[in-house]
């Protein structure tokens, strides 16, 4: 098993989560990042004109030299953001093994239950949240990542 942590965050909360879970795990973090900057993901209207967006991304690194993909970001309007929705629209993950995980200070709402649909082919296991990730320490999230790898 080579495993990938793949993720996107807006405001640092998943990258500090994801960079613990790629500690964890013995694997590199790959920041899923937008051509173009995103602005901020709240406000009147936001959620129309972006939900289901597909934005540039890019992502630095050779996706092929690894089967097992850990991917996450934050949840918005309880479902997967936009730059996560253009990697898994445009890369193939048939035949490889997928763990989404995400953030968020609610609930997940469909984000975790999305990849099925959108991973067409792979293994896609239920996946993880780690809640209120600004609250925080850094231990703490050790002990989700730890929890949710069991």
């Amino acid at each position: 098993m080579k495993p990938v942590v793949l993720f996107y965050s807006f405001s640092g909360r998943t990258r500090r989560v994801a960079e613990i879970l790629a500690k964890h795990l013995g694997a590199p973090a790959v920041e899923v990042r937008t051509k173009e900057p995103i602005r901020h993901p709240y406000g009147v209207g936001f959620m129309n004109r972006i939900k289901e967006r597909t934005p540039e991304i890019v992502v630095d690194a050779d996706l092929g030299a690894f089967d097992t993909f850990y991917i996450g970001g934050p949840t918005w309007y309880w479902t997967v953001t936009p730059p996560l929705l253009t990697l898994l629209r445009t890369r193939s993950f048939a035949g490889k093994t997928v763990v989404p995980f995400c953030t968020n200070d609610a609930q997940p709402g469909n984000f975790l239950a999305r990849f099925a649909e959108l991973c067409p082919g792979a293994d896609v296991k239920p996946g993880f949240q780690v809640q209120r990730v600004r609250r925080l320490s850094d231990e703490e999230i050790e002990k989700a990542v730890a929890a949710a790898m069991v």
